[in-house]
């Protein structure tokens, strides 16, 4: 996506996280569950 996207992960999934965070996903935020699983989560954020 040219403009660049956001996403959720799980806190806890880490394997995932790394993924993320490899092509330069960077956290923006974090929460302590406040979703439909009440897993504390990250919002990560990509842009060009």
């Amino acid at each position: 996506m040219p403009q660049g996207f956001s996403l959720w992960t799980f806190q806890a999934n880490l394997g995932t996280r790394r993924f993320h965070e490899r092509p330069g996903c960077r956290e923006i935020r974090r929460t302590d569950g406040g979703n439909e699983e009440n897993l504390p989560d990250i919002m990560y954020e990509w842009r060009p």
